[in-house]
């Protein structure tokens, strides 16, 4: 007879988690304990943030981000970009931030996720940038949300509720979704 012993559990999960689950739960908002509400939105953000990322490591080479695998869309460089272009277009809107981190790139990765008629998808328009520079440019945006995280005042509770939410938080799911198709 074999004899199987289960994973010891922690006796009190981290917030956001769960014994044995996959994925980090949206945060709770309404949390009233300030440090749990950050830990949990943390959590969540480099979960989600990670998860996407890693999407992109099954590329044999850098060469691969600038193919379109469908015509209808962007080369795979602008789904890389684009979820960091969007973290920081939702902190301006919020007013969470009051400069841009990379207009130059912010611009190339703003819109396009759905091929809509407005979509400029002629790639003789864009002068992409390489893996390494969106690379690093995601790594200020990790950077920055994380930053705003830890320190953003959380006084009105509701105000910072709709800024968080706005931050973007859920970005990363359905772009990842995007990602996975192409």
């Amino acid at each position: 007879m074999m004899h199987t012993t289960a994973a010891p559990q922690p006796s009190s999960p981290e917030p956001g988690t769960a014994p044995g689950a996959l994925f980090t739960r949206t945060p709770n908002l309404a949390e009233p304990d300030t440090n749990r509400l950050r830990a949990s939105m943390r959590r969540y953000f480099l979960d989600t943030f990670d998860r996407y990322e890693s999407l992109f490591q099954c590329l044999a080479s850098d060469e691969a981000y600038f193919i379109k695998p469908i015509s209808l869309r962007h080369p795979l460089i602008f789904y890389f970009g684009h979820t960091a272009t969007f973290f920081v277009n939702k902190l301006m809107l919020t007013r969470l931030i009051d400069q841009r981190l990379d207009h130059r790139l912010e611009s190339i990765f703003a819109v396009g996720v759905d091929e809509m008629s407005w979509d400029d998808l002629d790639d003789a328009h864009y002068d992409w940038p390489s893996v390494a520079e969106v690379r690093a440019y995601r790594g200020r945006v990790r950077a920055l949300v994380l930053d705003l995280i830890d320190h953003a005042p959380l006084q009105d509770r509701c105000a910072f509720a709709h800024r968080a939410w706005c931050l973007g938080l859920e970005r990363c799911a359905p772009t990842k979704d995007h990602a996975v198709v192409l």
